[in-house]
């Protein structure tokens, strides 16, 4: 396995597991895949935002429900393999079992962003909130979405 891969396994995992937090925190117990997935790009997008930099190496396409990364996919079925998660059917997750740790100060206010663009949301309304932003509407469906074209 090349370094590139187990960096990428790692950020994987690491934005899965903030957007399970966020996701909780927002007051949702069970979710399905595709919220975690648009809850992880709003981290990455947020960050983004918030810092000029990005949070993880981990590129985004665009599908037809809006931004992709299989990497997340995979970590989030190793999530549910190891137990750390609960799979109730193919695409929904029961997350009652997460413990929410502490995070760094950056993604804290990232946090708050983010509970604030989910809450009562499903995971369709959110899918249509993504698609009106500019950088995932610009992007040609199948092409990677560029984080330079995310401004305030």
């Amino acid at each position: 396995m090349t370094d590139v891969l187990r960096q990428l396994e790692k950020d994987a995992e690491k934005i899965v597991k903030l957007a399970i937090r966020v996701i909780k925190k927002a007051g949702y117990m069970t979710t399905d895949r595709l919220t975690i997935m648009k809850v992880a790009y709003l981290i990455e997008r947020e960050y983004y935002l918030e810092t000029g930099s990005r949070l993880t190496s981990l590129s985004y396409s665009n599908y037809y429900y809006g931004p992709y990364n299989e990497f997340v996919m995979i970590a989030l079925e190793q999530l549910a393999n190891t137990g750390n998660i609960q799979k109730v059917d193919d695409y929904t997750y029961d997350l009652s079992p997460v413990n929410i740790e502490d995070i760094p100060s950056p993604l804290k206010e990232v946090e708050k962003r983010v509970i604030n663009i989910i809450r009562k949301k499903t995971s369709f309304t959110l899918v249509d909130y993504i698609h009106t932003l500019r950088e995932v509407k610009g992007t040609p469906f199948g092409e990677e979405i560029s984080f330079e074209k995310i401004s305030n």
